[in-house]
């Protein structure tokens, strides 16, 4: 229903909002020089490659992940946060990062993107 719809994008919102002003983030991510604010059960849950014990319980932690970029890091929790792809310029990073990250639903979408935009691409 439009209500539902309405409050899931609400709480992306608010996810989006916490992890940007990093409220509540209890594992920050370095990728290349870059560090990343995140919530631990929003990391597990939308990425098959945290489900694997890459955390320790109940600790703030940083973790360091590399094969991918910074860009392609942001951009896949842009999309984790707010189910929007925002920026398909780096469409090939992002491509890379949901396949190490195991985020099928996102690797999908950007190879359907690639299909479709084969010629126009740069």
């Amino acid at each position: 229903s439009d209500l539902s719809l309405r409050n899931m994008r609400e709480l992306y919102s608010n996810l989006n909002e916490n992890r940007l002003q990093e409220k509540f983030c209890d594992v920050f991510v370095k990728v290349e020089n870059r560090t990343f604010g995140c919530h631990r059960i929003i990391l597990v849950s939308a990425m098959k490659y945290f489900e694997t014990g890459k955390f320790n319980e109940g600790k703030k932690e940083e973790i360091e992940l590399e094969g991918i970029s910074a860009d392609g890091f942001e951009g896949l929790l842009n999309y984790i946060y707010t189910d929007e792809i925002t920026n398909v310029d780096n469409v090939f990073d992002l491509l890379k990062t949901s396949n190490l990250l195991i985020v099928k639903r996102l690797a999908d979408l950007c190879v359907e993107y690639i299909r479709a935009n084969v010629n126009s691409i740069p």
